[in-house]
């Protein structure tokens, strides 16, 4: 069944003239690309498009070229946000789904980034003596990568390309994960507030 959708409040003063606020939709939406079920929270109808505000904090968007799937029941093909079943239960909107299945959460500093630390860092590299003059092992995970010239005309310098983690990315930090991994004075890679300048031999994952 439908849900009663919660005003879209927001922290400014500007409206968009056309723009209409919806008071129910469905239980569940998932956008085309999403690997999970979410709650939708709010809802505002724009002129193309309607843009569903999630429990979880993001937005979809849903067009006519780009669709959201939409669920009054409880989804049967995939993991739902928990989340935004939490959020969506403690405020109210509705009871408990019957037949609710996996709850999912993924916090992003738990999981190895996509994107090596290192990719396009100039200090994050070191050239060995048997690599061609291209190549250089990545401080931040060990491996062996293309490096470029970057930067443009006004401010160049060569760094490792992007590229994916390799299996001897650094341990992440326990404050900062992998937010912010440098060159530390060693010429190791670590945590610029220290931590693995600090950490106990062997603590660094190394």
């Amino acid at each position: 069944m439908p849900v009663a959708l919660l005003p879209p409040v927001t922290g400014g003063s500007h409206r968009f003239p056309d723009a209409v606020p919806l008071t129910e939709g469905p239980r569940f939406v998932r956008g085309p690309r999403s690997g999970r079920w979410h709650r939708p929270r709010a809802a505002v109808r724009y002129p193309g498009r309607l843009v569903w505000a999630l429990w979880c904090g993001p937005h979809l968007f849903d067009t006519e070229q780009v669709p959201v799937l939409r669920s009054d029941e409880t989804p049967a093909d995939g993991p739902v946000c928990g989340t935004c079943v939490g959020r969506a239960l403690g405020a109210g909107q509705d009871e408990t789904p019957t037949g609710l299945g996996e709850l999912v959460f993924s916090p992003r500093w738990q999981e190895p980034p996509r994107r090596c630390p290192g990719s396009r860092a100039w200090d994050m590299f070191d050239r060995p003596d048997t690599a061609h003059g291209s190549v250089g092992a990545c401080l931040a995970c060990g491996d062996l990568v293309a490096v470029r010239s970057m930067g443009g005309p006004w401010n160049p310098y060569a760094a490792p390309i992007e590229h994916v983690p390799g299996p001897g990315l650094v341990s992440a930090c326990p404050f900062h994960a992998w937010q912010h991994i440098r060159r530390r004075p060693d010429g190791r890679a670590g945590c610029v507030c220290g931590w693995h300048d600090e950490a106990p031999a062997g603590g660094d994952g190394r």
